[in-house]
């Protein structure tokens, strides 16, 4: 029986804060529980490079809008069935 991939924590960084995804990848280089991506929408809401594709996330709430906007980032706790695809590397 092969043993599943035990559940993590997921940072959700806003493409436009580029030095706090990096220090985030750097504080949670080697930690196999935590993973630090790039959020893959464009400013309208749209997966990057997919515009045609529905964004099929749920609507913020004010604050986690606010939080968004704020903070940078959003903190996911990604259980074992969730799947997360990351955008790609900053240009």
């Amino acid at each position: 029986m092969a043993s599943r991939p035990s559940p993590r924590w997921l940072f959700i960084v806003r493409r436009d804060r580029a030095k706090l995804y990096a220090n985030l990848r750097e504080s949670f280089e080697g930690v196999p529980a935590v993973q630090v991506i790039l959020d893959r929408r464009e400013g309208n809401g749209a997966p990057a490079g997919d515009p045609a594709r529905r964004d099929r996330r749920a609507p913020l709430s004010l604050l986690e809008q606010e939080q968004w906007l704020t903070l940078g980032f959003r903190l996911i706790y990604q259980g074992e069935d969730l799947q997360v695809y990351e955008a790609p590397a900053w240009a």
